[in-house]
């Protein structure tokens, strides 16, 4: 806010910007939202002329997911794991539908395989008609390809050990401790410890993590983390959530495929980071703020449970307190498996920690709502409320569950949970309109009947 009074002009180019959506965007809408009245919305439902459209989505959505799973797969074991020439000018078509809005690819899609287009009419002198269910789902499925497709999978440890003893880490690793490090009690009774790193990163372009102390995704007592050629520094403390945020930076740290060596000192409530053997940061901490340090493992080269994975080589990775010395990188410090099970952490702590997550599960609510008047409507006879609730109860569990094939999506147990209200309260407002409908209908026919 105060950035914004001392710039007056982009102060006024929010308002506008805000006014412009309200005015053009909102409005509208929710004009749309309020003209039927609840006459014309009771007349829609009643009528039933939804239904079709309704099927014909959910078959649609199957018929694309499920093809646009498949050629994501694909074209991702292609890049990854084959020798194909071209791999980037692949990676950039791969992204194209990513970067460009919905109706971009649909209008390339007719210019290209239309009546009229390029490849169709214009090469093979074809015009063919592909409006409708195969056309929406060929342009559906090249439009979500892209997007990332995880579901837990037996994967190789791309982790090896170099000819010089240090590791090396590629696009899945797995090296971490099997359980607390001894030397944690230590360190929260003390506050103190000293953490040297020399890391060789494989590319500028990566926002990973090098070496972490935590027991989840969501849970991070300290982190070493590389973004870009800046140095990531992470310490929970009061002050800062579960993760340690917010963390220490400093810029200009990394250089490709160059040793760096970097240094963590923590002494009671002084912190100092060096790097190459020089200051470049210090800071001064609350008292006592290791005792907030939890139960969790020592991780190389990922996240505990797997992420977002460091490519590199790490020549030293020790921890020194008073009483021990531990050089992770040293054979036998770590569990490196030839193989193991890709399972990142898909859940999120209950209760949620920050307010953005119950206002997410506030909205998550508020948008299952309206599933649940839908279902109650979607029978003839309406559905009636036990069975609507439970269907929209097992829409959220089979939503949840479905966020475990993908990469970085995440699922939680108060979502689902504000789910179900909503799916109850939307199946609720339906029934009670039914009811109504009904009460009204014997009325007049009684009123008619006495006449």
């Amino acid at each position: 806010m105060r950035n914004l009074r001392r710039e007056p002009a982009v102060l006024l180019a929010l308002v506008a910007v805000v006014a412009l959506v309200v005015a053009f965007i909102v409005y509208p809408q929710v004009q749309v939202v309020i003209a039927p009245g609840a006459g014309g919305y009771t007349a829609f439902l009643e009528g039933g002329t939804w239904l079709v459209p309704l099927r014909n989505s959910l078959q649609l959505t199957a018929l694309s997911t499920t093809t646009a799973v498949l050629l994501g797969f694909v074209y991702a074991y292609a890049m990854v794991y084959s020798d194909m020439r071209w791999k980037p000018f692949f990676r950039l078509i791969g992204i194209l539908p990513l970067l460009s809005p919905p109706f971009v690819v649909a209008a390339a899609y007719i210019l290209l395989f239309g009546p009229r287009g390029i490849v169709t009419y214009g090469v093979f002198g074809q015009t063919p008609i592909i409006f409708g269910l195969l056309g929406i789902w060929g342009v559906q499925t090249i439009a979500y390809f892209p997007f990332a497709w995880s579901p837990p999978h037996m994967v190789r440890n791309q982790v090896a050990r170099d000819e010089d003893g240090s590791l090396r880490f590629g696009a899945m690793n797995y090296a971490r401790t099997s359980a607390t490090p001894s030397w944690l009690q230590e360190v929260r009774t003390s506050g103190a410890i000293r953490i040297r790193l020399q890391a060789t990163p494989q590319s500028l372009r990566q926002n990973a993590l090098i070496m972490v102390l935590a027991s989840d995704h969501w849970h991070t007592d300290f982190a070493i983390g590389q973004y870009r050629s800046s140095l990531q520094v992470w310490l929970r403390r009061p002050g800062t959530d579960t993760e340690g945020v917010p963390g220490f930076a400093v810029d200009g740290v990394f250089q490709l495929q160059r040793r760096t060596s970097v240094e963590v000192m923590l002494q009671h409530c002084d912190l100092r980071i060096a790097v190459d053997g020089r200051t470049r940061l210090t800071g001064h901490l609350p008292a006592g703020f290791p005792r907030m340090w939890g139960p969790g493992q020592i991780a190389l080269g990922d996240e505990v449970h797997g992420g977002d994975p460091w490519v590199g080589q790490i020549r030293l990775a020790q921890v020194r307190t008073p009483g021990y010395a531990v050089d992770y990188v040293r054979p036998g410090a770590l569990a490196i498996p030839q193989r193991y099970l890709y399972l990142p952490d898909h859940i999120r702590p209950f209760p949620p920690t920050t307010r953005n997550q119950w206002l997410a599960a506030f909205l998550n609510m508020l948008s299952f709502i309206p599933l649940g008047f839908l279902i109650v409507f979607s029978g003839r006879p309406p559905v009636r409320l036990a069975p609507a609730t439970l269907l929209a109860a097992a829409a959220a569990v089979v939503l949840g569950a479905g966020k475990f094939l993908f990469h970085a999506r995440h699922t939680s147990v108060v979502n689902i949970v504000m789910q179900v209200a909503g799916g109850l309260l939307g199946a609720l407002l339906a029934s009670r309109l039914v009811h109504a409908e009904h009460k009204t209908a014997w009325l007049r026919a009684a009123d008619h009947g006495t006449r």
